[in-house]
């Protein structure tokens, strides 16, 4: 898996542009905004979804927990530990992804409900708002896209394929 700061050819690929923004994370990490933002979405959806993989996650990204001594021992969580390294939070050998780390430390609030998470980043002025509001409005408009592109094609009276 990639760090943070190696991730710059990745948005090259994803956007076909030669720069991508990065900025602080409230951690103290830098990172492409646009690929932390949509980590934070992947985790979101994991904390809804499968709060407690998000919570073993959570453990470890805080330190709490040695991914390779639970599965070394056997523990119950081995199962989870094993989903988590297949959605690519953790590494082949158990150690967790540098960005899933980063966004974990600096996006996690505790609220009455639970563990929530926000946006990752240190917005120190208007022009590092405006980077973070671009880059997801970037992010929708793909899934948008994606979204419209997955659609069932309607066939009408001039379709010959039929």
């Amino acid at each position: 898996m990639l760090s943070c700061s190696d991730n710059g050819w990745v948005w090259k690929w994803m956007t076909g542009e030669d720069t991508a923004s990065t900025l602080r994370m409230k951690n103290g990490a830098e990172a492409d905004v646009q690929l932390a933002l949509r980590e934070r979405q992947r985790l979101d959806r994991l904390l809804t979804q499968e709060p407690e993989h998000f919570s073993l996650l959570w453990d470890i990204a805080r330190g709490m927990v040695d991914a390779r001594r639970l599965l070394k021992i056997g523990a119950p969580q081995s199962t989870i530990l094993k989903r988590l390294r297949d959605y690519g939070y953790l590494r082949k050998h158990l150690t967790i992804n540098p960005l899933t780390r980063d966004v974990l430390l600096s996006g996690v609030i505790h609220s009455p409900d639970g563990p929530m998470l926000i946006q990752p980043f240190v917005i120190g002025s208007d022009g590092d708002k405006a980077i973070v509001e671009r880059a997801q409005k970037e992010i929708d408009e793909s899934i948008a896209q994606w979204m419209q592109e997955m659609k069932p094609r309607d066939k009408g009276p001039d379709d010959r394929s039929r």
